[in-house]
């Protein structure tokens, strides 16, 4: 490793390597084998947290995705909180959260989608939650969704960004295979 970090003039840091199972499953020897050289274990679905790399999710679990997706949660509702504060109209409210607080998710959405009940239920209380600070009567979701010149403000729905992106994805691939159906 000294010949790697004088080579390259980086510095290895043992503290951020994870070893990573493949297959998800516990390797005792690699363990132990890894414990003698000071690292830490190798990361499987034991394990209640899942391994980011430069962004990516790579769980070997359920529940490390269910994990991730509640910390997803959690901070997509923690940074709705610091913006109420900033007094911004409900236009202002929904362009905040189509920018600023819902990018990372598009970015989640489009490589691993997320389960539609119990996520997006919980997303689409939290959103409603914020553009409707201190309003009353409520405005249906689905009306916040349209377009301005329609009555909405214009906001991206979850479910239906989701879609779009891994369609994007998978269009490509049916278009090569010759069975992309004309009307999508």
């Amino acid at each position: 490793m000294d010949v790697f970090q004088r080579a390259s003039n980086a510095k290895f840091n043992k503290d951020k390597t994870v070893a990573l199972s493949l297959s998800g499953d516990p390797q005792p020897t690699w363990d132990r084998a890894l414990r003698e050289l000071g690292f830490p274990a190798c990361h499987d679905r034991t394990h209640p947290d899942p391994v980011i790399y430069l962004g990516y999710l790579l769980s070997s679990s359920r529940a490390q995705l269910h994990t991730f997706m509640e910390r997803m949660l959690e901070t997509i509702h923690n940074h709705c909180n610091i913006h109420l504060g900033r007094g911004l109209s409900i236009r202002g409210r929904a362009t905040i959260l189509n920018t600023l607080i819902l990018s990372k998710l598009w970015h989640v959405l489009c490589i691993i989608g997320a389960p539609r009940a119990s996520f997006h239920n919980q997303l689409k209380s939290i959103i409603g939650n914020f553009l409707m600070h201190r309003m009353f009567p409520r405005v249906a979701y689905s009306t916040l969704c349209l377009p301005r010149r329609h009555g909405g403000v214009g906001l991206l729905d979850p479910i239906t960004q989701q879609n779009a992106l891994q369609l994007r994805w998978i269009k490509p691939m049916l278009e090569e295979s010759g069975t992309y159906p004309q009307h999508i």
